[in-house]
């Protein structure tokens, strides 16, 4: 963030988890809510120093791994830049790439990915999302692609290309194929 005079600190950690827990309806149970919760904390570690940041941390990768990944199925990297105010609505097999940036106010149903589109491993081939956007069900959105303020990427849109500020990105719709005739 800048301001006036420069750049100007964000919000503390614990006014980040009570932003994340208004978001989802203070509803403590939700396991999307525990993803983001978890994730935070392994992000506000690695900023920390050494005497506190490697048992955060390892702490973290524990939580991650072991119940985020394994149980809820939903993978967050620590260096993934997530906005303020994000919703995952619904957990399940949600993979936010190691470089991915979210703005704020977004909204993440199940199944969607944002991630690389190739195996090299490079950092910066990952998406970046702005304010306000919405993910339809199983939406996968790989490679330096950058999504507009306000856009809605559909149900199992697959997007690989740039999309405008409020713009809807869709897939094609099913096509009803007869039944096979009975002679």
């Amino acid at each position: 963030m800048t301001g006036p005079s420069g750049p100007q600190p964000g919000p503390g950690l614990l006014a980040l988890l009570r932003e994340d827990v208004e978001t989802h309806e203070r509803f403590l149970t939700r396991p999307g809510l525990h993803a983001l919760v978890v994730y935070r904390i392994g992000a506000w570690a690695a900023d920390q120093p050494p005497w506190l940041r490697y048992p955060v941390g390892l702490l973290y990768r524990l939580v991650n791994t072991l119940l985020i990944r394994n149980v809820y199925g939903t993978e967050i990297g620590r260096t993934t830049v997530i906005g303020r105010r994000v919703k995952l609505g619904h957990h399940q097999g949600v993979v936010l790439g190691y470089s991915t940036v979210i703005g704020d106010d977004c909204l993440i149903r199940q199944g969607v990915t944002l991630g690389q589109s190739n195996d090299e491993g490079r950092g910066d081939d990952q998406p970046v999302v702005g304010n306000g956007v919405e993910f339809g069900a199983g939406a996968t959105v790989i490679g330096r692609v950058r999504i507009g303020d306000g856009a809605r990427i559909g149900p199992n849109a697959l997007v690989t290309r740039n999309v405008p500020a409020g713009a809807v990105a869709f897939a094609p719709p099913a096509r009803i194929i007869a039944p096979p005739s009975q002679d």
